[in-house]
This record gives structure tokens, C-alpha cells and sequence, in this order.
């Protein structure tokens, strides 16, 4: 029996697991297992809830009414209380009764499908006519209603039967085992693990033995699961679903029922001066289930998500070569506006963006350079004006023999000069004769040589004395140290024994008893004045003294108490000291600082040792010095250097005399030479020409200077006395593409400030393959759409074909020049077409309604607020336009933008 316990245990534990399983179905069935699955259940009705508002003005309501708020403005957002997620946003307007507004959900629908029952909240702004706007949160609930409750899909009868037939089935083998084996056992019939001699009585089963009890046991236990298998289980595991669901986010399935209560839901609120009745009133409607395929979306919703349609139509699609490309400026149609001149930008009269004309004035520049122009050219005109008076003068002159005798009188001057300097020069060469003589006397009788031997002599006496000096120095400084070193052991003697501690200490004892006996006057005198004052105080209330003896006396008595106070704070002072001194006293700071001021002057003494030694060493070192200097003055001497040194700068004045003698000497000559050729130019009255002619010279020169200056202002589109601002004018019509420059900028010439482009015909820059290139030509049509104008399509013509193709993509640069109404913009991706023959009639759409979805094309047909996909075949492409062979019918409106949120939207709904 011990062996087949654990079979036992194991068919126990698979009865009782295997009913679960089986009544919980399998994934085939159509059900969701897990705790995910939440959405009722589809059906045909559905239930949808009007809410009113009726506004009360509380501030003008009377006793027992209310005055109805009326021409109020109110908006807001839906929210699910519990999850505090927002559902719609919500507009309320007036209706015919005062006071009464209809709540309008995403801005027209006037019932909303709430996705199931729970509390909700209104977050309202109301705005009365005269007033400021009040804030307010209305919250109600709404109720599921009867029979509303998801019915629980319980477990197929066949599934519940057969557990419970498989647990009856096993139960009765076992019950079968188990009585051949008491069988055995009753019969004395040996079995394994039994003694083979032992008697009936012995092996006689009992079902007070553990094993049998237990086996007993694991039988029932096992009848009772196949028994609770056969109940009624849920299909979709242990939950209890009769109970009421938790309200939740809206269903992905947009016909799910809401199961609410059908009837009236009222709840009130006042937000300041305002009371709000809200009265929601939930009714039944039919659902429109939509097909696979299908999307209905708010009208709301499909403007947010820009959805635009177009019609099916008929057209003869041109044949072509198709391109993509990007449209670019025109390049005829592009200008760079700049600046001729350096200046600041006083005025911008434009915007980027902003139209403007040819020749308007789109920028004012005031220019320095301008300024500076302005004055060259007024000092010019000032110039011409000076040399044309300076030639009526110098004619004047010319006739007045005033440039002819000038230079011949500067001649004779000159020569004059240079007849004087001669003489001078003579002069200085005698006397410097006279000089050489007077040395060479002097330096024979040895004049030149002793002064310097007794300089030297000097020198080295008074470096002695410095020496002397240095050492006597030294000597002092050498006693100081002495008599620091004998002071330091001296103080750190009276510092062992404290005697620089107790002076402070008696001094401050002594500040104190000075300070208690002023304590003790000023308390005197504060008792005295008292004294007084109370008997003046008497005197004065019994009329025997004035006034202003009383006002003595206690202005007396006032600052006798001031100075009582004073000693009393110098008396605390003065005990302060004390206790201070003595702590210093007793820390020893007092004789550590005499002791350090005497280590500071050992150490001061040592130093001035140190720089004595130092200045005695300097001292022989100038004795060694003026020593050697004096042995070679003594040399100088006995060699007669220094006479000689004399005689030969005396020789080398006299040389110099006689070198400035020739150079005057030369001028003389030069100026002879001058005077001569000036007397011939009198004669012959050349000067008086020469004038003449470099005056007008001069004269055509300012001449030139004018009109140079004349022309620099035309350059810089100025005049003669015009302004310093420059107009920059606008050289074609167009629209300001980029502002370059800020008001009050500095600019250079030829800075560029804006520029203009001209986008009433733009180009198209497309790539032209190799093998396209010998069927284009410079004319040929073409046909272009774009994303940014769906529906619409923009024709032009090849203007430019390139010469070279590009070794990387094998393609010609190819420009179309395109006519814009408007609607194409610098930058923009356009697809398209050249066109090069024509085809057959068909029924064609936009190409930006065709999407790929897999393998499949499709398109969107658009009908009453219901957007359908249907595939379709495509056949040839051409100038933005697609050919359909299949799957939509002529006049049908197909999604041209926006289509792909309805394919991600149609697949959320599949």
C-alpha cells in the first residue's frame, strides 16, 4: 500500500486540476483567458446621454427664488473621475428658456456615448456677460440598469459531464483494487513486504491503519473533485463576474454598449456666486455597425487630421518621362540687394516675407564714407578757389618783379653767411694752434701727470679711513651682541622667577581700588542728590523755591546717577583687568614676551654683526683697490703717459679746426656758384615764369581734385551738398526672402543687406537619366503636383538642360521654369511629368491617394462621415495623376491627405 500512495496522490492532484482546465476552455473558443479581457460584450443598441445646465446667479436671487444666469459663455472638458482620464471637450449654449444651456460634446454632437457606468466630472469655465469667469467641477454618476450585468459564459454541459464520468470511472478502479487486495490479504495469500507464516487474523485489513486510512481518504477527496468539477464554472477563469464592472476607458469597439440606466441623473453645485444644476437624461439608441474596413470619424477630428478628398474622374493621362525634384528660385528672379557704400542702417522700410516693387525703397543707409566724400569734395572746390586767386597773385607779382630780385637777394645772403663762417672758422683754427702750443709747454714741464697721482693718492687715504671706520663699527656691534646676550639671560631669569607677571597684576589691583572708590564718590553723590532733589521737590510743592531750582536739582541728581553708572562699568572693568592680569600671570605670556623681545634683539645685534663684518670687508676690498689704482698713477707718471694723452687731444681740436675750415671754405664756393646763377636768372626773368607755371600747375591740379571728388559722390550716389543717406532701392519686384542685417548695424560696401525673390515663376531643379535625355528638349511641357497643394497641378516648360552627367548618378541637371499662382514655395518636394506624347481616356485620381498596405494598394472612399478602404489597381502615372483600373467608380470623392491615419485607425479597428 506504501508503494501505490503516491499514484494515489498524483491522480488526486490531476482530478482536481483537470476540471479547472477544461471548464476554462481552450484559446479556439474565442475567449480571452487572462485578466485583460474587461469589454462587454457587441451588440445591437447602445445608449447615449443629453446633459443640461441650468445657471443660477445666487448674488441676485431673492428670498425662496433664484434669478436664471443668462448670456453666459461656457467650455470645458469631460473627464472620467476615477482615472482622471479626459473624454471630450465640451461647449454649453443657451436654449430658448433662460437660464438653460445644452452641453454640446467635441463641438456639435449633443449626446455623448459614455463607455460605461461610473462617476464622470464636468470641468467647466463659465464667463458671465458682466462679470469675471468662475471655475467650476460638476461631478455625477451614472448607473448600469437592470439586466445590464455581462452575462458570466459558463462551461458547456459535455465539458462539465466528462470530468465528473473520468473521476467516477477511476474511483470505481480503485475501489476495485482495493477489494481484491483486502481479498488477498483476508485469504492469507502472501504478498510482497509481508511475512509468508503469519495467520488471517494479522493481515485482516483495518481502516484504523494509517495506510488505509489515508488511501480512504484520498478516495473521497477524489469523488469530491470530479463532484465540484460537474458545477457551473465560468469560462474565463475564477472571477466572479456578476458582480458590478469598475467604469472604464471607452472600448476600442466603437459599437459597444454601455448597458447604462435609461432615466434622469441630477446633480448640483455652486461655484461662487453661481449654482449649477447639472440633469443628465440617458436614452436607447440603435448602433451603425460598420463594416471591416470602415472609419467613421468626427468632423472635428478629420480637420485636425487634415483630411482632404478628391473626386474620381475622367482625363487622357499624358505620356512622359516622370521626375521629382524641388522647386527653387527662378534664377533671373533672384536678387541680392547690398550696399555701395560703408555705413550704419538708419531705416529698414521692409520684412521678410513682404512684397515689394521694383525701385522701392527697401533700406536707408547713412554713410560716413558719404560724409568724408561730401568734405573732400568741399576741401577740393576750397583748393581750386585758393589756386585759382594764388595764379591772379603770382601774375600780379610776376609783373612786379617780386619773384626775380627774392632769389637773388636770398643768394647774396647766402653768400654773406658762408663769407662769415669762413672767418670764424680761421679764428677757431688759430686759437686752436695757440691751445697745442700751451699743452705741449704744460705737458714738458710735467703739469698733466701729478694731479692724477694725487687723486690716486687721495682715494687710497680715504679707503684707509673707511677701513678704520668699518672695523671700529664692527667692534661696537660685537659689544651689542655682548650686552643682548647678557640682557636675554637677565630677562629669562626675571622670567622664571615672575617678575614680569605681578607689575601688571599690582597695576591692575591699583586700577581696580581706584575704580571702586569712584564707584563709592559716585554713590555718594547719587545719595546727596537724592537728597537734594526730594527736598527741592518739597520746597517747590510748598512755593519756596522756583521752578528751575528744582530742574537743577534733578538734573543734578541725573548725572551723579550717569556717573555712578560710568564707575560702576569702569569698576567691572577694572575687575575684568584683574582677573585677566592674573590669568596672564599665571600662564607666564608676560615674561615669554620679554624674554622673545630680548631673543629679537640678540638676534637684531647678531645681524648688524653680520653686516658690520660685511662693510669691513667691502672696506678692504676698496683699500685694495685705491691701492692699485695709485700704483698705476705712479706708472702713468714715471712714463709720462698723461702729458702725452694732452698733447694728443689739443693736436686732434686743431685738426677739427682746420676739417671745419675746408667745409666752410666749400660753402663759400657753392654759395658763389649760386649768387652767380641767380644773377644770370635776373637778367633772363626766369623766376618770375616759374611762378607762373607751377601756380597753374597748381590750379589744374585742385581742377582735377574736384571733379575726382565730383565723381566719388556720383559713385556713392550722392551730389554736392546732399545728404549722408543713401536709398537702397529694390532692383526687381518680389518677396523679401532673407533680412541680412538689423536696424543700426554697421555694414561694409558691397555688404549684402537682403534679398529679393521673384516667385511669379519658379523653377523646378529635377535629374534627367541618360537614357530619358535624348527624348527632352529645351521647350518640352511639364506637369508637376506636390503634398503642399493637393489637388492641384502646375505646368511649365524645360528651360535648361545640363551638358555634363554626373559620373556618380549617370543623370543630366535638368530646369523647368513653372508659372506660380501662388502656391508652390521655395524648398517643396514636387513629383512629375515631361511630357512627351499623349494616352487614352481613364479613370484616374491624385497619386497621393494611393498608399501601399502590404502587397495591396488602396484608397479611401469618402461618403457621409464614413471613410471605406478598397483596393485597387494601378495602372500608368502622370503628372501627379494615377490611373485606375479597378475599384472605384467615376465621381466618387477619394482621400487625398490624411489617408494614412486612416489605414493605422481601419487597422485598429480590424
Amino acid at each position: 500500500m506504501q508503494k501505490i500512495f503516491p499514484t494515489f496522490l498524483l491522480l488526486a492532484a490531476l482530478f482536481f486540476t483537470a476540471p479547472r482546465a477544461w471548464a476554462g476552455g481552450d484559446p479556439s473558443d474565442g475567449h480571452s483567458h487572462g485578466p485583460a479581457e474587461s469589454a462587454p460584450a457587441m451588440t445591437e443598441s447602445a445608449t447615449q446621454t443629453q446633459i443640461t445646465l441650468r445657471l443660477s446667479d445666487l448674488a441676485q436671487s431673492g428670498a425662496g427664488t433664484e434669478a436664471a444666469l443668462a448670456g453666459a459663455q461656457i467650455n470645458g472638458v469631460l473627464k472620467n473621475a476615477a482615472s482622471g482620464e479626459k473624454l471630450a471637450p465640451v461647449t454649453a449654449k443657451e436654449e430658448g428658456t433662460t437660464g438653460i444651456y445644452r452641453v454640446q460634446f467635441n463641438g456639435e454632437e449633443e449626446a455623448m456615448a459614455f463607455p460605461g457606468a461610473g462617476r464622470y466630472e464636468l470641468d467647466l469655465r463659465i464667463t458671465p456677460r458682466n462679470g469675471q469667469p468662475v471655475d467650476a467641477l460638476v461631478p455625477f454618476e451614472l448607473k448600469l440598469g437592470t439586466g445590464a450585468t455581462p452575462a458570466a459564459a459558463t462551461t458547456p454541459f459535455w465539458r462539465r459531464a466528462l470530468p465528473f464520468g473520468a473521476g467516477i470511472g477511476v474511483l470505481g478502479l480503485l475501489a476495485a483494487f482495493w477489494l481484491k487486495r483486502r481479498r488477498r490479504r483476508g485469504s492469507g495469500t502472501p504478498t510482497s513486504g509481508t511475512p509468508t507464516g503469519g495467520g488471517s487474523n494479522q493481515e485482516t485489513v483495518s481502516l484504523h491503519k494509517p495506510a488505509e486510512t489515508a488511501t480512504a481518504a484520498l478516495l473521497l477527496l477524489t469523488l469530491g473533485a470530479s463532484l465540484w468539477s460537474a458545477l457551473p464554472v465560468r469560462a474565463h477563469g475564477d472571477e466572479d463576474h456578476s458582480q458590478e464592472p469598475a467604469p472604464s476607458a471607452p472600448s476600442a469597439a466603437p459599437n459597444a454598449a454601455s448597458n447604462l440606466a435609461l432615466g434622469e441623473v441630477t446633480s448640483r453645485v455652486d461655484a461662487g456666486s453661481i449654482r449649477i444644476v447639472l440633469n443628465a437624461t440617458t436614452r436607447a439608441v440603435e448602433s451603425t455597425a460598420l463594416r471591416p474596413g470602415q472609419v467613421r470619424l468626427p468632423r472635428e477630428t478629420a480637420q485636425f487630421l487634415n483630411i482632404a478628398t478628391a473626386p474620381v474622374r475622367v482625363e487622357q493621362l499624358a505620356s512622359g518621362i516622370a521626375v521629382s525634384g524641388t522647386i527653387a528660385p527662378n534664377p533671373n528672379g533672384v536678387a541680392r540687394v547690398s550696399s555701395l557704400v560703408p555705413g550704419r542702417v538708419t531705416r529698414l522700410n521692409v520684412q521678410q516675407g513682404q512684397r515689394v516693387a521694383r525701385g522701392q525703397v527697401v533700406a536707408i543707409v547713412e554713410s560716413r564714407a558719404i560724409g568724408e566724400a561730401q568734405s573732400a569734395f568741399r576741401q577740393a572746390v576750397a583748393r581750386l578757389q585758393n589756386a585759382r586767386s594764388n595764379l591772379r597773385v603770382v601774375e600780379a607779382q610776376a609783373r612786379a618783379g617780386v619773384f626775380s630780385r627774392a632769389p637773388l637777394e636770398a643768394a647774396r645772403r647766402a653768400q654773406a653767411e658762408a663769407q662769415g663762417e669762413v672767418r670764424v672758422q680761421e679764428a677757431a683754427v688759430a686759437a686752436a694752434r695757440v691751445a697745442q702750443n700751451a699743452v705741449a709747454g704744460t705737458a714738458r714741464a710735467g703739469g698733466y701727470g701729478a694731479p692724477s697721482l694725487e687723486a690716486a693718492r687721495a682715494q687710497a687715504a680715504s679707503a684707509t679711513q673707511a677701513l678704520r671706520s668699518a672695523q671700529a663699527a664692527l667692534s661696537n656691534a660685537q659689544s651689542s651682541v655682548g650686552s643682548a646676550g647678557a640682557e636675554l639671560r637677565r630677562r629669562r631669569q626675571l622670567a622664571a622667577a615672575g617678575a614680569y607677571g605681578a607689575r601688571p597684576v599690582e597695576e591692575a589691583r591699583r586700577a581696580l581700588v581706584a575704580a571702586q572708590a569712584a564707584r563709592a564718590a559716585a554713590a555718594s553723590e547719587v545719595a546727596t542728590t537724592r537728597a537734594n532733589l526730594a527736598r527741592a521737590r518739597t520746597l517747590v510743592a510748598e512755593g519756596l523755591v522756583s521752578r528751575r531750582d528744582f530742574e537743577v536739582a534733578e538734573q543734578a541728581f541725573e548725572t551723579a546717577q550717569a556717573r555712578q553708572r560710568t564707575a560702576q562699568g569702569d569698576e567691572t572693568a577694572a575687575s575684568q583687568e584683574v582677573a585677566r592680569q592674573n590669568r596672564v600671570a599665571s600662564s607666564g605670556v608676560n615674561g615669554a614676551a620679554e624674554v622673545a623681545a630680548a631673543q629679537s634683539a640678540l638676534a637684531g645685534a647678531q645681524a648688524d654683526v653680520a653686516a658690520r663684518e660685511a662693510e669691513v670687508a667691502r672696506s678692504r676690498s676698496g683699500v685694495a683697490l685705491a691701492n692699485a689704482a695709485l700704483a698705476r698713477e705712479r706708472a702713468i707718471f714715471g712714463a709720462n703717459i698723461a702729458n702725452r694723452r694732452e698733447i694728443g687731444t689739443a693736436r686732434a681740436g686743431l685738426q677739427s679746426a682746420q676739417a671745419n675750415l675746408f667745409k666752410a671754405r666749400r660753402a663759400l664756393e657753392e654759395a658763389n656758384s649760386v649768387l652767380a646763377r641767380e644773377q644770370t636768372v635776373f637778367r633772363r626773368n626766369l623766376n618770375n615764369t616759374a611762378q607762373i607755371q607751377a601756380a597753374r600747375a597748381q590750379l589744374v591740379g585742385a581742377q582735377a581734385d574736384a571733379d575726382a571728388a565730383r565723381s566719388a559722390l556720383k559713385l556713392l550716389q550722392s551730389s554736392p551738398g546732399g545728404s549722408v543717406a543713401v536709398p537702397i532701392r529694390a532692383p526687381l519686384a518680389g518677396i523679401v526672402q532673407n533680412r541680412e542685417v538689423a536696424l543700426g548695424e554697421l555694414v561694409q560696401a558691397d555688404a549684402p543687406l537682403l534679398s529679393i525673390v521673384n516667385l511669379d515663376t519658379v523653377a523646378l531643379e529635377t535629374a534627367l537619366f541618360e537614357a530619358d535625355a535624348a527624348q527632352v528638349r529645351i521647350g518640352s511641357p511639364v506637369t508637376v503636383t506636390t503634398d503642399a497643394a493637393p489637388g492641384r497641378r502646375f505646368r511649365g516648360r524645360i528651360s535648361f538642360i545640363g551638358s555634363a552627367v554626373n559620373p556618380q548618378t549617370r543623370a543630366l541637371t535638368a530646369r523647368a521654369l513653372i508659372a506660380n499662382p501662388g502656391a508652390l514655395r521655395l524648398g517643396v518636394s514636387v513629383r512629375g511629368q515631361i511630357q512627351t506624347g499623349e494616352g487614352p481616356l481613364s479613370l484616374v485620381v491624385p497619386a497621393s491617394a494611393i498608399l501601399e498596405d502590404g502587397a495591396a494598394k488602396i484608397v479611401f472612399v469618402a461618403k457621409n462621415g464614413v471613410y471605406e478602404r478598397r483596393e485597387v489597381a494601378v495602372g500608368a502615372q502622370s503628372g501627379g495623376l494615377a490611373e485606375i483600373r479597378r475599384g472605384v467608380e467615376q465621381g466618387e470623392q477619394v482621400v487625398t491627405q490624411g489617408a494614412a491615419a486612416l489605414r493605422a485607425e481601419a487597422a485598429r479597428g480590424a
